[in-house]
């Protein structure tokens, strides 16, 4: 009898030793490939246009963390872009140099309209 509690005893340690290394592994593996890479970890629920745009993506090869990430990317390239060009638009309005050569592109166009529609 001593002999089997004494066993389960060693059995009971040795799990305790594996669980623990397995849970400093687990740890581990955490830190290095989410801490490290991604500081930040977001949950979506997707419509089924979300699901359609996420499946292109998928479709070239990424993963759903990958182009979920490429969308992001994409997406703010192009509000920036925008963004910019609304600026530069907004400044040239407000140019009056830019204004008066509008203004004169616009007559010379008009010119040219109208002589088009003379002809027809």
């Amino acid at each position: 009898m001593k002999g089997t509690i004494l066993a389960i005893e060693q059995s009971v340690q040795n799990s305790a030793q594996h669980d623990e290394k397995v849970r400093s592994a687990g740890i581990a593996y955490y830190v290095l490939w989410y801490s490290a890479n991604m500081p930040r970890t977001v949950q979506a629920r997707l419509d089924e246009r979300s699901e359609q745009d996420l499946a292109v993506l998928r479709n070239e090869g990424h993963s759903d963390s990958e182009a979920i990430r490429l969308a992001l990317h994409e997406a703010a390239e192009l509000r920036r872009r925008k963004s910019a060009l609304r600026l530069e638009a907004e400044a040239a309005g407000a140019d009056p140099d830019d204004l008066a050569e509008a203004r004169r592109v616009r007559a010379e166009m008009d010119a040219i309209a109208a002589a088009w529609s003379d002809v027809e």
